[in-house]
């Protein structure tokens, strides 16, 4: 019970770090065989999978810091051994440090990060995962909060375009209505025009007829100009409007 205690107590980064190498599979990191240091065999896979479980972030550089941060040392390799061993063994990293230890987890809490600060602020930033974790969620919110913003600018354009096409059907329905009572107005003004000019013809017996003269001559009607003038009646007598909506082309004869 006391030594979950402790362990609860260890900073931040090296439980993640511990549960991590824990759960790795073999073939990407592992526990040394006496469990007094760690290996991380597959430094690209390491860090594109297992980084991002735990910190949120897949910068194995960034990690390898942390470490170091925390006195943790890499072990070097004999010359003799590297030579030795595979291509895939040659990218190893392996890191020690006398207190992380695979079956003696509650020494992790008596290991402290080097800083210049004192030790209540070292307790209270302890690790960057924390710093990390907050910028990521910040990250996140401010995400959101665009996103948001994009869909309300696009709900306002529907609404304004849906607004818009209303508007343009209401006034395309009152057009025609307009237009098929237009022609008919127009129909009637041309008729009346028309029947005053015949009105008019009537009560002339004498016309003159300058356009039908030689040039300088003033001439009267003759007889086929009366007969011109018959014909012009006859090619203008329109029925009168009988309509009773408009009383201003309403004609009595």
């Amino acid at each position: 019970m006391n030594a979950r205690r402790k362990v609860s107590s260890a900073a931040i980064f090296l439980k993640k770090t511990y549960d991590m190498i824990d759960t790795a599979p073999s073939s990407v990191a592992g526990w040394s065989d006496d469990g007094g240091s760690f290996i991380v065999r597959e430094p690209k896979e390491f860090a594109a999978y297992m980084l991002p479980k735990y910190f949120k972030h897949s910068n194995f550089s960034s990690f390898v810091r942390q470490l170091n941060f925390y006195g943790f040392r890499k072990t070097k390799k004999e010359v003799l051994l590297v030579a030795l061993e595979t291509d895939d063994l040659k990218n190893s990293w392996e890191f020690h440090h006398e207190l992380f230890h695979q079956h003696k987890p509650h020494l992790m809490a008596k290991i402290k990060r080097k800083t210049n600060y004192t030790e209540q602020f070292s307790d209270a930033t302890s690790t960057g995962d924390d710093i990390d974790d907050l910028r990521n969620d910040v990250t996140e919110i401010k995400t959101h909060l665009t996103n948001l913003t994009d869909q309300i600018a696009s709900l306002s354009r529907l609404v304004h375009s849906v607004c818009h096409d209303s508007l343009k059907r209401s006034r395309d329905d009152e057009e025609p209505s307009f237009v098929a009572e237009k022609p008919p107005r127009q129909q009637r003004r041309v008729m009346y025009e028309q029947q005053q000019f015949v009105d008019n013809l009537q009560y002339v017996d004498v016309i003159p007829f300058d356009m039908l003269a030689a040039p300088g001559a003033h001439t009267y009607a003759t007889a086929s100009d009366m007969q011109l003038r018959q014909t012009l009646l006859d090619a203008f007598a329109y029925p009168k409007p009988t309509t009773d909506d408009d009383d201003q082309y309403r004609i009595a004869l």
